[in-house]
């Protein structure tokens, strides 16, 4: 089946920056810090988390997610500029993790990097670059049947993840 475009289309819409401040309010004028601090229960479907050019040194746990596969049902994380945004892994584990109930979750454009430049990681630190819990959860402990569904990883550059770059 193919998809109808747009995939998706964004209703409200919130900045992060590498120069903002997580106490922010996350407008354009007043952007947050951190692509974590996006992940609130205040995500609505149809939001867009617009990602500045930069790098940004600290692993993501999205675990709040549109609720409809319509261009107005996702909750979307897109840089700004394509492949501008570095999301570089701080240290091992999951550098994305997409955790239940997050589905209906657009990541778009970023370079995902499980930083294979640190001394004695040639293959990366991050185990997984971007994935879901249960994907996560099957390298440490038995699954615990919390897939995620819905997600659209596009136009992503994923690279010197340790054990898997995409996993869901």
């Amino acid at each position: 089946q193919t998809c109808a475009l747009p995939i998706y289309s964004c209703q409200r819409n919130f900045y992060v920056s590498t120069t903002g401040n997580d106490s922010n309010a996350g407008t354009q004028a007043n952007p947050w810090l951190t692509i974590q601090r996006a992940d609130t229960s205040a995500r609505q479907p149809g939001d867009c988390v617009n990602v500045a050019a930069g790098t940004y040194n600290a692993a993501v746990v999205i675990q709040h997610g549109g609720n409809a596969p319509t261009p107005t049902g996702y909750v979307v994380y897109r840089c700004a500029t394509l492949d501008k945004c570095h999301v570089l892994a701080p240290g091992q584990g999951s550098l994305w993790l997409i955790q239940t109930p997050a589905n209906f979750i657009v990541v778009d454009g970023f370079e995902i990097d499980g930083n294979g430049t640190t001394a004695g990681a040639p293959d990366g630190l991050a185990d997984m670059c971007i994935g879901s819990s249960w994907a996560a959860n099957r390298w440490y402990a038995a699954p615990n049947n919390d897939a995620v569904h819905h997600v659209w990883v596009l136009n992503n550059i994923v690279h010197h993840c340790n054990l898997t770059g995409i996993s869901f």
